[in-house]
């Protein structure tokens, strides 16, 4: 064969692989349309229709499924109480839509290149499907057994007399995410447990990992799986948590941390959820937030007594009104230059000048003494502290 013709062959191989794609992308689109009265729950189904996009890929390709991508598959079936009958029904008609997309855009030579990937999608994904029958994903105790693992590795308790198939679900140990209710209403919580799992579900796509939510009375706890020792793993799935939490429409701060075995989950727990707790009781920005970030936060938070004493200290300046203190945490913020601090508070700098010795003569406290500095930063947080008990 000639260069040429490998050249105009790869180009068709290529051109067959995108029509194939954009054919499934809308098949799975019109199959939620399709499926929408009888699954009601969009998130569900646009979980199944991952978990269809996951199986079709594979067998599309001749790629051999990952086991990491299978187990996915398999706990978002379990989790969704969709039987291997239902699964094997979507996906044979996403198989006809998609076969129908096929016939209206290609002809000759593409479209039996198509006919013969499209045997391949039969064969290999009914194969795939198939496993799943040996597996217990049509257990209708499934979702609550998934429930109360949960729950008993919150509280580590024994996972003894849980269902047998939680063995393929369970992880070394855990990346722990707690977003707290703040004692809200009914509505309120009702609303933050739904966008948490679909935030669970962002970062199942950008990683891969499945996890897993527990809804507790004063809080949603995250629980995601981590497999291996490696450390870019680990990284690369706190990156995802921290970028969907901090997303413009994200809403929800939480609380992270990273036990080391699943024997230290309830202590991780306990500590995501103080976190989560102070972050959204100062009401920082909407992100996940490490204990290394907020500690002094943390340590006025768990000290009320030494909280009121600090918040004391500025409470001339709080009074003053918010020209002053915005002015002293904008200076702080600017490691304490005044050029960059007048700059961004759009004010000259004789101007600052004299709002930091106005500052100083309120609170006694200088604000370009290093020793000041460190109690005028604690005397802001432990306001803040004070005013939202």
């Amino acid at each position: 064969m000639s260069f040429a013709q490998l050249d105009k062959q790869e180009a068709l191989l290529q051109e067959s692989q995108t029509i194939r794609v954009k054919a499934l992308d809308a098949a799975l689109g019109d199959l939620s349309e399709h499926d929408a009265r009888r699954y009601g729950e969009t998130d569900s189904l646009d979980l199944v229709a991952e978990a269809l996009r996951i199986v079709m890929h594979c067998a599309f390709t001749h790629a051999p499924m990952e086991p990491d991508a299978f187990s996915t598959v398999v706990r978002e079936i379990l989790r969704h109480g969709l039987t291997s009958e239902e699964f094997l029904r979507l996906y044979r008609s996403a198989l006809e839509h998609v076969w129908r997309i096929l016939l209206e855009v290609a002809e000759g030579a593409l479209l039996l290149l198509h006919a013969e990937y499209f045997f391949h999608c039969v064969r290999n994904g009914e194969s795939f499907i198939a496993a799943l029958v040996d597996l217990p994903a049509e257990s209708p105790d499934m979702p609550e057994t998934l429930a109360r693992l949960g729950h008993a590795l919150l509280r580590g308790d024994p996972l003894d007399g849980l269902h047998p198939a939680v063995e393929s679900v369970l992880a070394p140990t855990y990346l722990i995410a707690v977003v707290p209710f703040m004692g809200r209403g009914e509505t309120y919580v009702r609303g933050v447990s739904t966008v948490t799992r679909r935030h669970l579900e962002a970062i199942r796509r950008r990683t891969g990992v499945s996890g897993m939510t527990v809804d507790r009375e004063a809080d949603v706890v995250l629980l995601l799986p981590v497999r291996g020792n490696s450390r870019s793993a680990h990284d690369k799935l706190v990156s995802a948590v921290r970028t969907v939490f901090s997303a413009e429409n994200s809403g929800l701060t939480c609380g992270l941390a990273a036990p080391m075995s699943r024997s230290d989950i309830p202590a991780a727990v306990k500590e995501a959820a103080e976190l989560g707790q102070v972050a959204a009781a100062l009401e920082y920005a909407p992100g996940a937030y490490v204990v290394e970030e907020i500690m002094l936060e943390v340590m006025l938070y768990r000290a009320p007594d030494v909280a009121s004493r600090l918040a004391a200290k500025l409470a001339p300046l709080i009074r003053s009104g918010s020209q002053l203190v915005d002015t002293l945490e904008t200076f702080l913020e600017c490691g304490q230059e005044r050029k960059t601090a007048a700059r961004r508070l759009f004010i000259h700098p004789n101007t600052l000048s004299y709002r930091l010795r106005r500052i100083q003569d309120l609170t006694h406290l200088s604000p370009t003494n290093s020793r000041d500095v460190g109690v005028l930063q604690a005397g802001l947080i432990a306001s803040r502290i004070v005013n939202s008990r």
